[in-house]
Formats: structure tokens, C-alpha cells, sequence
């Protein structure tokens, strides 16, 4: 029997952060999202960086962008229907 279900937040619960910050701060600032997101490419992987990784707050400030700010934009990721699947468990003998 299960008893315990370990979740991920950022694209399983919510939306992706990155792609939803990126697109707050581009609009507010007047740039092409396309241009920031570029900006946040691992260049050894080819995919972007996310707030976790070294230098990225860095990159984002070099758009004239504050920490505090992007911060905050990044929290506006969207829950998605999973984490409304995973509050339907609760109550249901399944940890969470």
C-alpha cells in the first residue's frame, strides 16, 4: 500500500518558473522574452539555468533587473491540475 507520495514543485505542481518569470520582467522592461531566456542558456547544455544555478541572477541583472524582483516573478508560477490531484489525496491515508 502506498504511503507517502513525494512531489516536485516547479513543472509538476506549478508551471515551469523560469518561462514565468521571464515573461513578467521581458514585458515590464520592454524586452523579447526570447532575448532573456538566451541570455539564461547553460552553454555547455544548451538549456536554460533556473534560479538554482550559479549565475543566474547575475545574468538577469545584466538586464537591469533586481534579484527582489525577479524573485517575485518567479513565485507567480501557476499551480497546475497535478498539485489539484494531490490535495484531492489528502484525508485519503496518504501523507503529504
Amino acid at each position: 500500500m502506498i504511503k507517502a507520495i513525494l512531489w516536485d514543485w516547479n513543472g509538476v505542481l506549478a508551471q515551469k518558473d523560469v518561462p514565468v518569470a521571464t515573461e513578467i520582467v521581458s514585458k515590464k522592461y520592454g524586452y523579447d522574452p526570447k532575448e532573456i531566456r538566451q541570455a539564461l542558456l547553460n552553454d555547455k547544455e544548451s538549456r536554460e539555468i533556473g534560479p538554482d544555478s550559479e549565475g543566474y541572477f547575475d545574468k538577469i541583472k545584466e538586464f537591469g533587473i533586481s534579484e527582489e524582483e525577479t524573485r517575485e516573478a518567479l513565485a507567480k508560477a501557476v499551480p497546475t491540475e497535478v498539485f489539484d490531484f494531490a490535495k484531492s489525496l489528502k484525508g485519503k491515508g496518504i501523507k503529504q
